[in-house]
């Protein structure tokens, strides 16, 4: 496949997205999401399959991790960096206008742990909600790009059939038998609880790219 192709259903599915997130939090406690927009909230869920298909198809096309990892920074971060600093300046514009806080009392202690999409590992609330989707997005390309450094990736469908299993397994199993363990692996790696999610997404891939060689 030309690395330059895109589906543009993809896009058309962003759009939907976003526009289900859009409307759940427009209409949040208010009487209009009893309308169907509380549904909203999925779709967080469908962008996380859509990245599931998009992260894996990346990783069929380049040639190295050094190129992954670059490839998935230079299309996140500048784009994040820039919406944490205009949440940041948003907030203080606002507090500083209904004399919230005054300039002196402008702290950066929530907005450097916010840049780096960590602020989940060192406890710092999210600058704005949804970036908690953040450190869930980047945890996936870590675990895909462990993946692909141990050369699994044309074996993936066998891998994720057992990481299935190990789902299963964490939620039927640990809450019962070790619910502190359950606990602790939960909030150290909240990835698996979205994980079937992104591994839809790479199925959904298997399949499409599947028909295409059949063509």
């Amino acid at each position: 496949m030309d690395k330059s192709f895109r589906y543009k259903e993809l896009d058309a599915l962003r759009g939907l997205a976003a526009m289900l997130v859009i409307f759940f939090h427009y209409t949040m406690e208010k009487p209009e999401a009893n309308l169907g927009f509380n549904l909203g909230i999925t779709g967080v869920d469908l962008f996380f399959i859509i990245s599931g298909f998009v992260i894996f198809m990346t990783l069929n096309k380049v040639s190295s991790g050094r190129e992954f990892v670059i490839n998935r920074f230079t299309r996140l971060f500048p784009t994040y960096w820039t919406c944490v600093t205009i949440t940041f300046i948003g907030q203080i514009i606002l507090k500083m206008a209904y004399n919230v806080i005054t300039i002196d009392q402008i702290s950066f202690a929530q907005y450097l742990p916010n840049m780096t999409m960590l602020q989940y590992y060192f406890k710092i609330p999210d600058l704005d909600g949804p970036y908690w989707t953040m450190i869930i997005e980047l945890l996936f390309y870590f675990l895909m790009l462990l993946v692909f450094k141990a050369r699994l990736i044309k074996y993936f469908s066998i891998v994720a059939f057992l990481s299935m299993f190990v789902l299963l397994c964490y939620e039927i199993i640990l809450p019962i038998n070790y619910p502190n363990l359950f606990q602790n692996i939960k909030y150290f790696f909240p990835l698996f609880n979205h994980l079937p999610l992104f591994l839809a997404g790479i199925f959904f891939y298997q399949i499409k790219n599947g028909n295409e060689k059949k063509k």
